[in-house]
């Protein structure tokens, strides 16, 4: 059998790869002519590679590189993406608890955001996940952005401190649910952890969009190798009818 071996060295201004052969042929095959060919080559696998982990072939994504969004008039009704062993899952549901995107106006649809831990390890997710300012609605219209409010005013409002970190096996679920208006008898701490608000207005009929962004960290349990998500943000454009 003969075998190959490559080294590199410097000959003059020319870099070359000396094959050696073991039944002492030698070929020389200057660099010049190979490196460009060999450089496209990881640098289309480092590309495809980062896709896959991302999503970024998955179709929600935006120029920005970092928002996953379900855009005006698309058949998507859910956003999922896979960001560093994390499964995100987000979408309104309608009163029969169905994702969509077209409401009728009256009609309390809830915000959905769910974790899937997809490592092999059992994982703390840290807080704080949430903030006050998740679940912001915006109405569009053709000249201008509005603010049409959100169904929460804080998170931890029963806490003088925020609570310990999320923990969760593989393969389990963290939730956070909402919906756009509270009915009567519902206490403001029922969509835990989220303070939510009484009496604001139903939407009117339009164009609107909810967005919020996202930065979030976990480790293994009782284990220090932290694994950050950070600047994220997830957009869900929707009618009211």
């Amino acid at each position: 059998m003969v075998r190959k071996s490559c080294y590199s060295f410097e000959n003059s201004s020319l870099n070359y790869i000396l094959v050696v052969n073991y039944t002492h042929h030698f070929k020389m095959i200057k660099t010049k002519v190979l490196f460009p060919f060999v450089f496209l080559s990881v640098m289309l696998l480092v590309i495809l590679t980062t896709g896959c982990e991302k999503g970024l072939f998955g179709g929600e994504e935006d120029e920005d590189g970092n928002v996953y969004e379900i855009k005006s008039g698309s058949d998507s009704q859910v956003i999922r993406q896979t960001i560093e062993g994390i499964g995100f899952e987000f979408c309104l549901l309608n009163e029969n608890g169905e994702p969509a995107t077209k409401f009728e106006k009256g009609e309390n649809f809830v915000f959905s955001l769910k974790l899937n831990n997809e490592t092999s390890d059992t994982i703390q997710i840290k807080v704080p996940v949430v903030r006050k300012d998740f679940f912001q609605v915006f109405h569009k219209t053709e000249n201008q952005v509005e603010e049409a409010g959100s169904p929460i005013r804080g998170v931890w409002c029963e806490y003088a401190a925020m609570p310990e970190n999320y923990e969760h096996a593989p393969a389990a679920s963290l939730v956070f649910k909402h919906p756009w208006q509270l009915e009567e008898n519902e206490p403001i701490t029922k969509y835990y952890p989220f303070c939510s608000k009484r009496g604001h207005d139903d939407l009117e009929q339009g164009e609107y969009f909810m967005k919020f962004e996202l930065n979030l960290s976990y480790s293994p349990l009782n284990k220090e190798e932290d694994t950050e998500i950070n600047d994220i943000a997830f957009k869900i454009n929707f009618q009211i009818n």
